[in-house]
């Protein structure tokens, strides 16, 4: 039997066919999904762009300043290099980061973090090709925002690959004024407050088993081993399980969790699709003993 569809994101319009958390963990979130380019990838060479699987609009203690944070993956590509007589292969995931002032017209982009990028020899054709795990994990400070970032490249991976970024504001604030001509005023009003409205799915692809936690620490090995798992991972930190699958002819978008956390469509006019079987077999029933016993 094949494995539950997943959904299809951004087919007819790629601005709005994704969907959202209005209220996501405000003290430390972790973000995990399965992700799959669409089209897939096909004989190489080929390539593939940015694919943006999560977007977080922040908030700052002062409405006119706010932050934004994608969460990006699956740029990758093969190619033929004669000297090796192979295919030479790559794939990235990494965040990026901007900060804003004038509720959001002004800023700029603050540069890449959490970068993980493959070397030609580490993955081969099939590995890049096929589905990956990726989890984010956001953390709000008094003086700096924490970035971590985990891929597990492909279904059969035993390896966790960890990348961390440390977003001093002191260092943003620096950048405010030099690069994007903020007065030092303006600059020192800008303080991260809360992670806001999060955007899930958000750009053309297959999306599936997305799950977010409320961690105010790094999550430990047994959770995220859970969470790729797509289990109930232990300590009482799920927010949010949603299958993010296809399921009695439309998109299930629901939290399984318990915890009454659904999503929802970005748009009144926003469209998701069925799209190709995802990477995990069914295991959408969410066993309540088990969970009950995690949050203690």
């Amino acid at each position: 039997m094949a494995n539950p569809s997943s959904i299809e994101c951004g087919r007819d319009n790629v601005w709005i066919d994704f969907v959202k958390i209005d209220v996501p963990p405000t003290d430390g979130m972790l973000f995990t999904a399965w992700v799959q380019t669409n089209p897939l990838l096909g004989a190489p060479p080929f390539s593939r762009g940015n694919q943006n699987g999560m977007r977080i609009y922040g908030t700052c203690t002062n409405p006119y300043y706010t932050w934004e944070l994608w969460g990006v993956g699956n740029n990758c590509g093969a190619y033929w290099d004669s000297d090796y007589g192979g295919w030479f292969t790559y794939l990235s995931f990494n965040t990026m980061f901007g900060s804003y002032k004038n509720y959001g017209t002004e800023g700029g982009d603050g540069g890449d973090f959490t970068f993980y990028q493959s070397s030609a020899l580490d993955l081969t054709v099939a590995q890049v090709q096929d589905w990956h795990w990726v989890a984010w994990w956001v953390k709000i400070g008094t003086d700096r925002i924490t970035l971590v970032q985990w891929v597990k490249v492909g279904t059969a991976d035993s390896e966790v690959r960890r990348n961390e970024s440390v977003l001093l504001y002191s260092t943003l604030r620096a950048n405010m004024v030099s690069i994007y001509g903020w007065t030092l005023a303006e600059a020192n009003a800008w303080i991260p407050s809360t992670i806001g409205v999060t955007q899930c799915a958000d750009d053309i692809g297959y999306y599936t088993r997305i799950n977010v936690c409320q961690t105010a620490t790094e999550p430990t090995q047994a959770q995220l081993d859970a969470l790729y798992a797509d289990q109930i991972p232990p300590g009482g930190i799920l927010w949010g399980k949603y299958p993010f699958r296809w399921s009695g002819g439309a998109a299930d978008i629901s939290d399984h969790s318990g915890n009454g956390h659904n999503m929802a469509l970005w748009d009144a006019g926003s469209v998701l699709y069925e799209g190709i079987p995802g990477p995990l077999a069914d295991t959408s029933t969410v066993d309540i003993t088990a969970f009950l016993a995690s949050c203690f």
